[in-house]
Formats: C-alpha cells, structure tokens, sequence
C-alpha cells in the first residue's frame, strides 16, 4: 500500500541519528588511493586495439572483397554490363532469401550493412542518370556486383553466427 510524503516524513525522522567515523573520510580517501588503476600501458592499448579495428573496417568498406574465406579482392570481369546485371540480380535473390536481421544486432555489422547499403544506392542513383557513358555505366555495375557480394557475405556471415549462438544456447534467444 502506498506511503503518502507527510507519513514517509514522519517515518523518516524517527529514525535513530548515527554518528560517522571519527576517521570515515580518511579511511574513504585511503580506499581510493588503495584501489587498483588502470596503468596508461593499458590504455595504450586499448587505444591501439580501436585504431587497428577502425583501420581494419575502412580497408573492407573501401575495398570490396569476395565472400569466400581467403577474402580475396574481386577483380573486374571481362564480360559485358548484362552478365554484370544478371549477377547483381542473383545477388539481390540471394539476399532475399537470409533469414531477417536480429532483433539485437552488433555495431560493427550493423555499421557495415549500412554502409554497403548506402553506397549500392549511390550507385542505382548513378545508374539511373542518363549522362552515364558505357566505360561508366560498366564500372558502376561492376562495383554494385562487388558491394552486394561484400553484403551478402555479411549477411550470411551475420545469420550463421546468430544461428551458431542459438545452437549452443539451445535455440533460446534473449
């Protein structure tokens, strides 16, 4: 049952008064100066982890890479724009059948669909421009092909590591 203010007043004021320490603030002080820091080494360190984690994801998101594991850079077919559209089509079917996107996801996934998203849309609206020549409009389909293989690898990579976690935590999600 609720306590209205004036009843938690008075119930608050027939409490007993208690002293503090004599020392209680001394003792507080030598605590803190007790308690273990993190040495500036391991900042450093944590520092340096980032910097090579960042660097590390600018190199993926400013080269698209093969979904295959030795993560080997596509290199640009000799076939024409239509081999590249078709390919890029398969690509959008492949996509469409993944299993949806977690309910909670990892930043760095998250960053990098979003990413790879934002820059295939660049392209569709390079492609759709009408000025674009054939070397151009070759080029531009050529990198979509290389972004959505990138996006399909870690959207692949995403559900098979959802589908791993479930598998050792009996299929139960949070």
């Amino acid at each position: 049952m609720p306590i209205d203010d004036q009843e938690l007043s008075a119930r608050l004021r027939r409490l007993p008064v208690l002293q503090p320490p004599a020392a209680g603030w001394a003792a507080v002080d030598a605590a803190l100066r007790r308690a273990p820091t993190l040495p500036a080494a391991s900042l450093w360190r944590v520092a340096a982890a980032v910097l090579v984690m960042l660097t590390l994801l600018a190199l993926v998101m400013a080269r698209p890479w093969s979904v295959n594991r030795q993560m080997v850079p596509l290199q640009a077919s000799n076939d024409g724009v239509a081999s590249l559209v078709a390919r890029s089509q398969q690509l959008e079917a492949l996509l469409g059948q993944l299993p949806r996107r977690p309910a909670v996801e990892q930043a760095g996934t998250t960053m990098a669909i979003d990413e790879l998203q934002a820059r295939i849309q660049q392209l569709d609206e390079q492609l759709s421009l009408p000025e674009a020549g054939r070397g151009e409009v070759r080029r531009l389909w050529d990198e979509r092909v290389q972004l959505m293989n990138s996006l399909v690898g870690v959207r692949f990579a995403e559900a098979t590591r959802r589908d791993r976690w479930a598998n050792t935590n009996n299929g139960e999600f949070l």
